[in-house]
């Protein structure tokens, strides 16, 4: 006989003898439920109980209920005791206080008691890929940071080239992440740190975490998902949290203050995407919480291998909740807090012939002061009564606030010492890199 895959209730076979023992335990599952229970969260058995009476279990059961945490119980005369284990959204009514209980997250609780703001919301911030500061194509070191949010993990550095999927992509959605294999034989993935506080409220909380993925290629097969915690010093999280990448099939080691909270097994990748889920329980020192994707093939993968990813969340609960879709000005600003491209907003006066000095107020408050650097390959236009241009700038003791920057950009020729100037670029494109990441 098998069961009902979410009440585990028995169901009929062909040609089964006694159908009735089977449709009358279905019958008395449904009428406990319905009919609702006398007690939430007792652990202790009643001595008397009256036929059809009914029970939420407490979570430290002993005697007839042991081993039944969090069960329903229900009696049957000339039977005994009987239980219902709970899955998410179960719902009964509590008799003594005229009270609807769900199940949910490991726990019953009034209706109105659910946690509605929390669950579903992704801690993640560009889970789509949507916003590539640094650049839409890149080949990246082990450990840096590449799509706004997500660092590059690799045995080597520029092991993959990542770019933004803009094409091949899983149904609702407009952008994700191309890794495309740059050295042969080599595991890689991606990380991202949440911030401590952001992540704080998932302290002895079950998470979950869902990934959207495919492949291209016949010898890139398989990847695997992780929930990842750091318990070192809040926000401290720049190291390679990766000691050992180990062989095809095993998972990385992790460095020291660092551990799986979850992760799947291997997962069999195809050119179809498909959602994959993991689940586990945040311990008490968690400073930091993040998500690492990564392949696992190591000995046969070639350079036109691909792993596409896109639609990560990790979400408060046990069920993974359909990707939660913010406003894209919203992601963005999101992103701005931790990187952002300037330059075309500079206001100052020229501090000799050959430099501007002058400050830039930022977009967004950033998480702390941000370290600036000039992007290669990017020309500085300054406006004055003429304009003046630095083909290659260059930044002399920055100093930065959460709020602005104050420099000298160098570069120029033929400025006049004191002529107020504005920066402008021809090509529009902005030359400033500032990161506050984690």
């Amino acid at each position: 006989m098998t069961n009902s895959p979410k009440l585990g209730i028995g169901l009929l076979d062909v040609g089964q003898s006694q159908k009735e023992v089977t449709v009358n335990e279905a019958l008395l599952r449904m009428e406990t439920l319905l009919a609702g229970v006398l007690t939430q969260a007792q652990n202790t058995a009643p001595v008397s109980p009256n036929n059809g009476d009914a029970h939420i279990v407490g979570t430290a059961p002993t005697g007839a209920w042991a081993g039944k945490a969090l069960n329903v119980a229900f009696y049957i005369a000339g039977s005994g005791w009987r239980f219902i284990a709970p899955v998410n959204g179960m719902a009964t009514w509590l008799i003594s206080n005229n009270t609807r209980l769900v199940f949910y997250s490991n726990a019953w609780s009034a209706l109105n008691e659910l946690p509605a703001l929390t669950v579903g919301t992704n801690l993640l911030i560009n889970g789509h890929f949507a916003f590539w500061q640094r650049g839409t194509t890149l080949t990246p070191n082990d450990n840096a940071y590449a799509a706004d949010r997500w660092r590059f993990l690799a045995e080597s550095n520029g092991a993959a080239t990542l770019t933004q999927e803009t094409t091949t992509l899983p149904a609702g959605f407009g952008s994700g992440c191309r890794l495309t294999v740059a050295i042969a034989n080599q595991k890689f993935g991606v990380l991202q740190w949440i911030e401590g506080q952001n992540g704080s409220r998932a302290l002895n909380q079950q998470v979950t975490l869902s990934v959207r993925l495919a492949a291209a290629g016949s010898t890139l097969t398989t990847a695997r998902i992780a929930i990842v915690q750091f318990t070192g010093t809040r926000d401290n999280v720049s190291v390679d949290p990766i000691s050992a990448w180990n062989a095809a099939g095993t998972a990385p080691t992790l460095a020291a203050n660092h551990s799986y909270v979850a992760q799947s097994a291997d997962i069999t990748l195809t050119s179809t995407y498909q959602t994959v889920s993991v689940t586990g329980t945040v311990g008490s020192s968690m400073s930091n919480l993040g998500v690492l994707i990564w392949t696992e093939d190591k000995t046969t993968t070639i350079t036109t291998d691909i792993l596409r990813i896109s639609g990560v969340q990790l979400e408060v609960g046990s069920i993974a909740t359909p990707f939660e879709n913010r406003l894209l000005s919203a992601e963005e600003l999101l992103c701005q807090r931790y990187c952002q491209i300037i330059g075309n907003g500079f206001v100052g006066v020229a501090a000799g012939t050959t430099s501007f000095e002058g400050m830039e107020k930022f977009r967004v408050r950033m998480r702390a002061a941000p370290s600036a650097s000039v992007i290669a390959g990017i020309a500085c236009s300054m406006r004055a009564s003429g304009d003046a241009s630095a083909a290659t700038p260059g930044l002399n003791a920055p100093t930065t606030s959460q709020n602005s920057i104050w420099t000298q950009i160098t570069g120029f020729s033929g400025l006049t010492t004191g002529t107020a100037m504005q920066s402008r670029n021809i090509s529009s494109s902005e030359f400033i890199l500032l990161t506050a990441e984690l």
